[in-house]
């Protein structure tokens, strides 16, 4: 059976490198406060983007993440988990100081909505693919292994499916409400 400690070691970890990501790209940017507010996309672009588009945009586009943290984290023993998840934080902080540069905190709120639930089911995917190299650790520790752990233990992952379903429905609402 899948241990429950390994998962929460895992995200501990991976919302660590978050937070070292977050630290790196905040301290690279800088907010400009004196520029003006522009719009996300021109008008001519609205007209095609539809909110079921945008969804499944959103949804493909984390659910690429998703796998990219849980399994090729786990076959690379937590090493790309670790790293996708610093770059991950990096991102965000960039796209934060970018955006205050051109909105203000509260409309910053408002854009974040989605982020709690997004944030907690790509660290669980991350813990996920972490649990790579503790049982990578098991095998060399000539401990007993199975395949068949590996197979049953991604039930675990129905869970951060369900919570980047609802995210991309939070986030795809969001933003055709910033476009129009």
């Amino acid at each position: 059976m899948f241990q429950r400690n390994k998962i929460l070691v895992g995200f501990v970890i991976c919302a660590a490198c978050w937070l070292v990501g977050f630290y790196m790209g905040f301290d690279k940017a800088i907010i400009d406060r004196s520029m003006e507010k522009k719009v996300f996309l021109n008008d001519n672009t609205t007209d095609i983007i539809t909110c079921v588009e945008v969804f499944f945009t959103i949804l493909s586009n984390n659910l690429a993440v998703a796998f990219i943290l849980a399994f090729l984290g786990y076959f690379s023993f937590g090493l790309v988990s670790i790293f996708v998840s610093i770059y991950n934080g990096f991102i965000l902080s960039l796209h934060i100081t970018s955006f205050l540069n051109t909105y203000t905190v509260y409309s910053l709120y408002k854009v974040l909505l989605h982020a709690p639930t997004e944030f907690f089911s790509l660290c669980y995917f991350g813990a996920f693919g972490i649990t790579g190299f503790s049982n990578f650790l098991s095998v060399i520790n000539e401990e007993k292994y199975s395949h068949y752990n590996f197979l049953t233990s991604l039930k675990i992952l129905y869970l951060p499916i369900f919570l980047l379903f609802f995210s991309a429905l939070i986030e795809s609402d969001l933003y055709l409400k910033l476009i129009n």
